[in-house]
């Protein structure tokens, strides 16, 4: 079963996405990934849905941060083309073991056929999900509801960008939370 999700974003033309969300094509699963298989992550749901456009921006200045002024190019020519969405639970502890779960996961993929695996071509992507907690390094991760905010990079192209991502997001919320602010979640 399929559903529609509306909402606005300028690379969505249709104003709306085509999902299992609600109705996985499987879910329930595990990853096991590490030096001998020796860590698993828990996969959440496999779904079906379709892509959006890719949007790029390009600034017209010398600083890192987005101005006014800056051009957004929208490359429509994937938009509403199917893909295969893979939610993971939150249970993956460290930016070295989400690369390395993301790159058996391409493996994976690869050997059994479902795609070639091609970070640079946008074959597979990662949304990556990142929260903190206040914890020794041997606390388990709390349950989700006992997460700190959590706060969604979308369209990672490649490992070291996975890993890259996630220790900027883990550092960036550390420093927030011990000036006393609250994390912004997405």
């Amino acid at each position: 079963r399929f559903e529609r999700k509306h909402y606005f974003y300028p690379d969505l033309p249709s104003g709306y996405q085509v999902t299992q969300n609600r109705w996985p094509i499987a879910g329930r699963g595990a990853l096991p990934f590490g030096n001998n298989n020796n860590k698993s992550s828990e996969i959440n749901r496999i779904q079906l849905e379709t892509d959006t456009g890719k949007s790029t921006t390009q600034d017209n200045d010398e600083s890192e941060d987005i101005q006014v002024g800056s051009a957004v190019n929208i490359d429509y020519n994937r938009a509403g083309a199917p893909l295969i969405e893979i939610v993971f639970e939150p249970d993956i502890e460290s930016p070295e073991d989400a690369g390395e779960a993301v790159s058996t996961l391409q493996r994976l993929l690869k050997h059994i056929d479902v795609c070639d695996g091609k970070f640079e071509l946008g074959s597979l992507r990662c949304d990556l999900n990142v929260s903190i907690f206040e914890g020794d390094d041997d606390s388990p991760i709390p349950p989700l509801n006992e997460l700190g905010n959590r706060v969604e990079v979308k369209n990672l192209n490649s490992i070291r960008a996975i890993v890259a991502a996630a220790k900027f997001e883990f550092d960036r919320q550390v420093k927030v939370v011990e000036s006393g602010g609250v994390g912004e979640s997405s």
